[in-house]
């Protein structure tokens, strides 16, 4: 295999990724369902391997915090510049073939002046071609297990629903805050530390809470869900990501909305609160 792929050679990160604890039997019925399955592509072992070996929560990581520095770049570009650096020797190595996303990507950090939207644009193309479900037929699946939510029954928010707290490090939901102000949502100034996130969850009484997952860091994300999930004010806790919500990641309750733009989506931010609205009763929009 090793002599097949060249990213498995001696020294590659993830080589030893594969661990079989199986007892004889298990290993036995194992090894017939995988001789019933066609064989991986390289491009699909590829994928395989970054995501078992941790190449793909380092790129996710990278374009977090670039995504953070966007709003400030030109003051940010000196600390940015090594990690851009590392960013692409990376890529260049262990995905060439998204080598062009890349390009493309560094040339919009070089425009004069910065296209905030076009950057963004850029980093979330290249984001999306790092980060590929790491198994064949992944992509379907994910696609046929993104919920279909009814359609709310109102264009205004449900009574006692209306209040909406954020937590963002990075300025994503500018947007998304506008859109949400326009449907009626009162929203709070977001808090961009742990420490606004937890006062304001306790002193600004909020029925709703978006929750970034990774806040800056994905403990911090995981213990700001906590903090929602003990505000006794707060009715729905949404997690909002520009990555997808690893499998197991959300306790129950909270409700998923992260990807790509799922955050910056405030259609489907409405009927999620629309929908645990009903669930609790309410018909009423305010």
């Amino acid at each position: 295999m090793a002599e097949k792929f060249s990213f498995l050679a001696e020294g590659m990160p993830g080589v030893m990724f594969l661990r079989c604890p199986f007892t004889v039997a298990e290993f036995q019925e194992a090894l017939e369902q995988l001789k019933q399955m066609p064989p991986l592509t390289e491009t699909e072992l590829a994928d395989l391997l970054r995501w078992h070996c941790g190449l793909q929560e380092e790129w996710r990581r990278y374009a977090h915090d670039f995504g953070h520095w966007i709003a400030d770049w030109p003051q940010q570009r000196m600390q940015a510049e090594p990690l851009l650096t590392e960013w692409r020797q990376s890529v260049q190595e262990f995905a060439p073939d998204q080598i062009t996303a890349f390009i493309a990507f560094t040339t919009s950090l070089d425009t004069d002046p910065i296209d905030p939207q076009t950057l963004r644009l850029a980093l979330q193309a290249l984001e999306d071609g790092l980060c590929r479900p790491p198994v064949r037929g992944a992509a379907e699946n994910d696609a046929a297990s993104k919920e279909e939510l009814p359609p709310a029954p109102h264009t205004r928010p449900p009574q006692g629903f209306d209040s909406i707290f954020v937590g963002d490090d990075n300025g994503y939901e500018e947007e998304a805050i506008a859109r949400l102000k326009l449907l009626g949502y009162r929203v709070f100034q977001p808090a961009r530390t742990l420490d606004q996130a937890q006062r304001q969850l306790q002193r600004a009484f909020p029925r709703v809470a978006l929750v970034d997952l990774n806040f800056p860091t994905p403990e911090e994300g995981q213990a700001l869900i906590q903090a929602a999930l003990a505000a006794t004010s707060v009715r729905v806790i949404i997690a909002v990501s520009h990555a997808r919500a690893r499998p197991g990641s959300l306790p129950p309750g909270v409700e998923d909305c992260c990807g790509a733009q799922d955050f910056q989506d405030t259609e489907r931010l409405h009927r999620l609160i629309w929908r645990r609205a009903l669930q609790e009763g309410v018909t009423r929009h305010v």
